[in-house]
């Protein structure tokens, strides 16, 4: 509708940062930080100062700077493994690369609206209980390392990542003339420079890769301190049940391409020719009510230029479109149920099998075979034999962790 975060820039150099929306979740992850800090001092998480006011606020500018010496990494991902124990523990979603800013030896987290992210349905037609257990634990906080493969290659969003390759379909194709029935829209690969999420020094950005152990000690601080004041931790949620959220039901850059395909020409030359392009989004519909409910409002948004914006209270399944039209008992649980389940099954083994994903999430990392972030794919010609001796040695090891957890 024509909003937008705006920056405000001082006289004597400082700036702000506006935001046309319900601020108080920011309010809550700094307070929250603090209460982290208070029981665990070493950590020295940074809060980001802000001013609430009724629909909207204002947050301080956080200005990505470099570390005072590589050595300081270390405590960057000690300090980020800490945020994502807290962020699991709010059940939050989406911090994707452009929502951390690295200043110096701190991870900050400037868009905290999707705390609080209640579980959606998995599109699947039978059970499938290893997703199930993915889409509820640390990895649904899009911080951890994701690998993403496309024609561009491989490339991660992540909060921990931010190895981006990208196409953009602004541009004709190389040799065709700028103007004249020749021209068309073509699509031109990208590759872009590591996001600002990342700690660096001496103009080198540093791999969270070769800071597992710091950043999984964090994570073990973090975690801890939760759960030996669970009560307390719980109690800070239930208090801010009618603080206003965001629910990402699908990702930003699908809407985004979705738009881009609905303003080409084939698709420009009558309505109903863009109304069947952007009418993919019915598709999914299937995949669960959930959808169905939203798949008009989406439409409408995008129709008139805008992302599909929905937004919900912790304490409530009721969900709001950017119209402010209510959609109610649009969720199977609310997002402040789903963190308290979270934080009740907080133990020993969900903090060994968190930590193991966090360790997996992290090996996606490492180049094997010439793949990784941003690399192009090799094409084998043959595949590998399996030798049966490892595949049974790790069937037995996944066995064992089974009965294990009893």
């Amino acid at each position: 509708g024509g909003r937008s975060v705006a920056m405000l820039s001082f006289a004597d150099g400082r700036t702000v940062v506006y935001k046309p929306r319900d601020s108080r979740a920011g309010e809550l992850l700094s307070l929250l930080q603090r209460w982290l800090n208070d029981r665990v001092p070493e950590l020295g998480l940074m809060p980001v100062a802000l001013v609430v006011r009724d629909g909207y606020g204002w947050m301080e500018f956080v200005e990505c700077a470099p570390l005072a010496g590589p050595e300081r990494a270390e405590w960057f991902y000690h300090r980020q493994g800490a945020l994502l124990a807290l962020l699991y523990a709010t059940s939050a979603a989406d911090m994707h690369c452009e929502n951390v800013i690295a200043c110096g030896e701190y991870p900050v987290i400037v868009d905290a609206e999707t705390l609080f992210h209640p579980a959606l349905p998995l599109p699947k037609t039978v059970p499938d209980p290893a997703a199930d257990a993915l889409a509820r634990s640390v990895y649904r906080t899009s911080l951890l390392p994701s690998a993403s493969v496309g024609q561009d290659g491989m490339w991660d969003l992540s909060g921990l990542g931010g190895d981006r390759a990208a196409g953009t379909a602004t541009a004709p194709a190389a040799g065709e003339p700028a103007c004249g029935d020749g021209l068309r829209l073509a699509v031109r690969s990208t590759t872009l420079a590591p996001g600002r999420n990342r700690p660096w020094c001496d103009g080198a950005v540093i791999d969270p890769i070769d800071f597992h152990a710091a950043l999984l000690a964090g994570f073990r601080a973090g975690y801890t301190a939760i759960t030996r004041d669970r009560a307390g931790f719980a109690d800070l949620l239930r208090a801010h049940d009618g603080i206003g959220t965001r629910i990402v039901f699908r990702s930003t850059q699908g809407y985004a391409r979705l738009f881009d395909d609905s303003t080409r020409p084939e698709a420009l030359r009558s309505a109903d020719a863009r109304d069947a392009t952007l009418g993919r989004l019915r598709e999914t519909a299937g995949h669960g009510t959930v959808w169905s409910h939203l798949v008009d409002a989406e439409l409408v948004d995008l129709w008139r230029g805008d992302i599909p914006i929905m937004h919900s209270r912790p304490g409530t399944t009721d969900v709001w479109t950017s119209s402010g039209h209510r959609l109610p008992a649009a969720l199977g649980r609310s997002g402040l149920a789903t963190a308290l389940a979270t934080v009740t099954a907080m133990d020993e083994a969900d903090r060994r099998d968190q930590e193991w994903i966090i360790a997996a999430s992290l090996a996606t990392r490492r180049p094997v075979l010439g793949t990784g972030p941003g690399v192009t794919p090799v094409r084998r010609t043959a595949a590998a034999a399996a030798d049966p001796g490892r595949l049974l040695a790790a069937a037995c090891g996944l066995a064992d962790r089974i009965v294990a957890r009893g």
